[in-house]
């Protein structure tokens, strides 16, 4: 038996990776299918992989070492404040030798 877990949007649009469980053969295991989506065919598998109890056990503590700062998320939004550049008056002199 296969339980979908849930899906990642793709960087792109017509890109997804969807994460499921399969238990199919008795011995449970996480895939993921990096799916493509085509007009008239609809979504589809272009490759997957698959990890077992082990390998998933790995990748969790593997991202559990990783110290990156926090992302910000698409709904986050941070201004940039720039100082403000200090224009010199022009004087009479200086537009003659621009002239």
């Amino acid at each position: 038996m296969a339980v979908l877990l849930g899906e990642l949007a793709g960087v792109v649009p017509g890109k997804r990776i969807r994460v499921v469980l399969d238990q199919s053969s008795g011995i449970s295991s996480i895939q993921l299918h990096e799916q493509h989506q085509a007009d008239g065919l609809g979504w589809f598998d272009q490759r997957h992989v698959s990890l077992d109890a082990d390998q998933v056990t790995q990748f969790l503590t593997l991202l559990g070492q990783v110290n990156t700062p926090s992302c910000p998320t698409r709904n986050d939004t941070q201004v940039l404040r720039f100082p403000t550049p200090i224009v010199a008056p022009v004087t009479n002199e200086r537009k003659q030798e621009v002239v």
